[in-house]
């Protein structure tokens, strides 16, 4: 975000061709400003940001640094007040749903690495510490730990991170729609009585 602020005139070849192009997309029509369109969009990105975690939390890191590019460069290109007006009253829900997404994602990114390092090779000392069996009643051991008991091994010891990974998800997706409904029905309201009775245009 800050990069943008202050290299606003060096970022404009990237970002004007994509706000161009969104301002054509809503004046044609393609994208409509209402609550469902937007709340559908940003928790349908939510979600990707969620999954994209599994890609080497590619996509949650490509999405947090185009949006604060996105900021900064409204921000860098003013008027900073009114900029703020239609951005603060539902961003400082939405920016950290965004936030707050990624590290769902890197979360659920780090269950699956623990999973699979943990399949391959088994926390015996936690074997020992919750006196695991098998369906025969036996205590797992070195000796007799087959596939499935690993899978029950590895999932026992890390799910707890995947159950973090979903709360934090949960977290963003209720941001989303409490910055859907502000972003709809405050912000153009709240920045048009602030606009009027200040004289800031």
């Amino acid at each position: 975000m800050f990069i943008a602020i202050f290299f606003t005139d060096n970022l404009s070849h990237i970002m004007d061709p994509f706000i161009h192009g969104l301002k054509r997309q809503i004046s044609s029509g393609q994208v409509t400003l209402t609550y469902n369109s937007i709340f559908l969009n940003n928790i349908s990105s939510v979600f990707r940001m969620y999954i994209g975690g599994l890609f080497l939390g590619i996509l949650p890191f490509i999405s947090l640094v185009f949006n604060g590019l996105l900021v900064g460069y409204f921000i860098g290109r003013g008027p900073v007040l009114i900029v703020l007006l239609y951005i603060v009253p539902h961003g400082i829900f939405e920016i950290p749903a965004i936030i707050i997404a990624s590290a769902a994602g890197f979360t659920l990114l780090k269950f699956v690495l623990n999973f699979l390092h943990k399949l391959i090779k088994p926390d015996y000392t936690y074997i020992n510490e919750n006196n695991i069996k098998t369906n025969e009643g036996v205590l797992i051991n070195k000796d007799n730990i087959s596939f499935k008991n690993k899978i029950i091994i590895s999932w026992g010891k890390n799910k707890y991170i995947l159950i973090d990974s979903l709360v934090l998800l949960a977290i963003s997706a209720i941001l989303i729609v409490i910055a859907a409904f502000i972003e709809v029905y405050i912000t153009p309201g709240l920045a048009h009585y602030f606009i009027k009775n200040f004289h800031l245009i």
